[in-house]
């Protein structure tokens, strides 16, 4: 619809990807797959962890993929989704583990320790079609951190951190608008009252660093300045001045208005941040 490919070529990529992994050329175990792979050979690297988030990341693309193409891409989907074994992944308990170390031992970490983007994954696999987990998983997450904006006086359910994208993700592949759980929690409402929180944390409360740069906003989890990984949040030691942009683009669906000034301040005043494939994983201000 935009002209970026034709629809020709978004099929065939669809298709390439999809029997990679339908195919086995891409390394795994009972439907999932690597954290990290050599898209060279398709095996796993470094610590070779087969990650249930990654893998829960890739189905819900795949989901809606076919969705949109439908014949042959919706079919490889639906049997990627139908191979994964969740119930493997809960080793014997309610939620499920972040992961298994290849030819060692689950991960002790568990999606339900915390309240993040595990809700991917929980949701997935209790509607799993082959291999479900019981909703007993959804109740046992733990949903006891709250944050109160001082702005707003608004309070959502959080993790500590304040990691942007943990409540962005799940919501990108599911809408939950104007749904709640037996504990009343509105996903939806949640997920803007975070993107604001990270706004107004961002530009008000440490205006003195981010707030002579306009609208730009957005901390999350990001490539840090010189090397390495770390996921950035709205909390006052963990963040060091790096702005992530696809964190206040991922906020478009959430406060549109807010989003869409953050990402034409950013390219306005950082063009740099926007290159040949698009905005850069991050950048820091300071």
């Amino acid at each position: 619809e935009k002209g970026w490919i034709t629809r020709e070529q978004g099929v065939e990529r669809a298709l390439r990807t999809l029997n990679s992994f339908e195919s086995g050329l891409v390394e795994g175990e009972k439907g999932f797959y690597m954290h990290w792979v050599n898209w060279k050979t398709g095996k796993g690297v470094w610590d070779r962890e087969i990650s249930s988030i990654d893998t829960a990341l890739l189905i819900a693309g795949a989901i809606f993929t076919g969705e949109y193409f439908g014949g042959e891409i919706k079919t490889l989907a639906d049997q990627l989704y139908q191979k994964i074994d969740w119930e493997w992944m809960t080793n014997g308990r309610t939620t499920l583990s972040m992961g298994y170390k290849k030819d060692e031992s689950f991960i002790e970490d568990r999606w339900g320790d915390r309240f993040d983007e595990g809700l991917l994954a929980t949701l997935l696999a209790m509607g799993s079609p082959t291999h479900p987990i019981s909703p007993d998983a959804w109740d046992d997450i733990d949903r006891s951190v709250k944050h109160k904006n001082p702005y707003t006086g608004e309070t959502h359910t959080a993790l500590a951190d304040e990691t942007l994208f943990v409540y962005q993700f799940p919501l990108i592949y599911f809408d939950l608008r104007n749904t709640r759980d037996e504990d009343g929690i509105d996903y939806f409402e949640n997920a803007v009252r975070a993107c604001i929180y990270n706004r107004d944390y961002t530009m008000k409360t440490n205006s003195s660093r981010y707030g002579v740069y306009g609208e730009v906003w957005g901390l999350s989890a990001e490539d840090k300045p010189f090397g390495g990984y770390h996921a950035y949040g709205a909390r006052d030691d963990n963040h060091d001045g790096t702005i992530a942009p696809y964190a206040s683009i991922a906020a478009l669906p959430f406060i549109p208005e807010e989003a869409m000034a953050s990402v034409k301040a950013m390219i306005n005043r950082f063009p740099k941040v926007y290159g040949e494939y698009g905005f850069h994983a991050g950048f820091n201000v300071t």
